[in-house]
C-alpha cells in the first residue's frame, strides 16, 4: 500500500515538474517570438550607420532627428491609419509594396545650410503629419463604424478618406526612394512628396 502511495506522490511530483518545464518552454518560446518580432520591426527602421557609408558629422544630428520622426510616425499613427483604411471596402487604394530590405544611405559627401534646413523642415512635416493623423483617427473610426462601404459615403467623407489614402501613398513612396543620387542634394521626388504632404495638412 505504501509503495502505491509513494508511487502516486512521485508521479504527481513528476507531473508537476513536467508542467513547470512545459510552462517555462512556452514562456521562452513566447519571449523568443516577441524578440524576433521586435528585431523585424527594428530592421524596418533605417540603419543610420554602415561601414561603407558614414554620415558626415555636420549632418548627423539633423538626420537622426529626421529618422526618429519617421520611426515614431511609422510605428504608431501610420500603422493605425493603414489598419483603419484596410477595413474600407469598394475603395481605390494604390498598393505600394514596401521594400523591407531597403536601407537608406545618407551618404552625402558634403553639406550646406540649405540641406540641414531641408531635413529640419521634413522632420517638422513628419511630426505634424503624426499629430494630424492622431487628431483625426476618431473621426475616421466613426465613419467606418457607420459603414465600411466607401460607395455609400457622403462626398465630404469620401474627401476625408481620400486625404488619408494620399498621405499613406506619399509616405510609402518617400520611404522607398533613395534620398540622394548625387550625394550632395535631396532628390526631387522626395522634395515633391513632402511638398504634397505639406499642402494636405496645412
Amino acid at each position: 500500500m505504501i509503495r502505491y502511495v509513494l508511487g502516486g506522490v512521485a508521479l504527481a511530483a513528476t507531473g508537476y515538474g513536467l508542467k513547470r518545464h512545459i510552462e517555462a518552454c512556452n514562456v521562452f518560446t513566447n519571449v523568443k517570438k516577441q524578440n524576433i518580432q521586435e528585431e523585424k520591426e527594428e530592421l524596418n527602421h533605417v540603419k543610420l550607420y554602415d561601414d561603407e557609408f558614414e554620415i558626415i558629422p555636420e549632418l548627423k544630428k539633423s538626420i537622426e532627428n529626421y529618422e526618429d520622426a519617421k520611426k515614431n510616425l511609422r510605428q504608431s499613427s501610420l500603422r493605425e491609419l493603414k489598419s483603419a483604411i484596410s477595413e474600407i471596402n469598394n475603395i481605390d487604394k494604390q498598393e505600394i509594396i514596401l521594400n523591407l530590405d531597403y536601407v537608406e544611405r545618407y551618404d552625402f559627401k558634403s553639406y550646406s545650410d540649405e540641406l540641414i534646413e531641408e531635413f529640419e523642415n521634413y522632420t517638422k512635416i513628419l511630426q505634424d503629419i503624426k499629430n494630424y493623423i492622431d487628431k483625426n483617427l476618431d473621426k475616421l473610426d466613426l465613419i467606418i463604424i457607420a459603414t465600411d462601404d466607401y460607395s455609400n459615403y457622403e462626398e465630404d467623407d469620401k474627401n476625408f478618406v481620400d486625404r488619408f489614402i494620399s498621405i499613406c501613398t506619399i509616405l510609402d513612396k518617400i520611404e522607398n526612394t533613395n534620398i540622394t543620387n548625387d550625394k550632395e542634394t535631396i532628390v526631387r521626388e522626395i522634395k515633391r512628396g513632402y511638398g504634397k504632404l505639406n499642402k494636405i495638412i496645412y
